[in-house]
C-alpha cells in the first residue's frame, strides 16, 4: 500500500549556513555547563518533610479504607445541613484529620 504525496505542498527547509552550524557547536556545550551548574546551586527541596522541626515524618504513603457510605446519605445529610456535598465533605475530612492528629499526639496539627 504505497502513498503518493503532492511534493508541491511540503514546507521546504531553509539551509543552515556553515557560520551557524559552528556557533551551534560552540554555544551547545556552554548551555548544557551552564543547566549542570544552575541544578547544584538550586536551593533544597522546602516543603513539609523538611522544614526541619519534625524528624519523624518518612514520607512513606500508607492506604485505609473505611465502610463504603452510599452516595444518597451523603447528600441527604448535606441537604439537612443546607450545605453542599463539596463542603460537607469537605468539614468531615478536616474532622477526621484533627481526631487523627489528636490519636497520634500531634499538638501542631491541632
Amino acid at each position: 500500500m504505497e502513498k503518493e504525496y503532492d511534493l508541491s505542498k511540503v514546507v521546504r527547509m531553509r539551509k543552515v549556513s556553515p557560520l551557524y552550524r559552528f556557533a551551534l557547536a560552540l554555544l551547545g556545550p556552554y548551555y548544557i555547563l551552564k543547566l549542570l551548574i544552575k541544578q547544584m546551586l538550586r536551593k533544597t527541596d522546602q516543603n513539609v518533610m523538611h522544614d526541619g522541626y519534625r524528624e519523624n515524618l518518612t514520607g512513606e504513603k500508607l492506604i485505609a479504607f473505611s465502610k463504603i457510605l452510599p452516595f444518597d446519605r451523603i447528600k441527604a445529610a448535606a441537604k439537612s445541613m443546607h450545605v453542599t456535598v463539596n463542603e460537607f465533605m469537605t468539614a468531615a475530612l478536616s474532622v477526621g484529620l484533627k481526631e487523627y492528629s489528636l490519636q497520634n499526639k500531634d499538638k501542631e496539627t491541632c
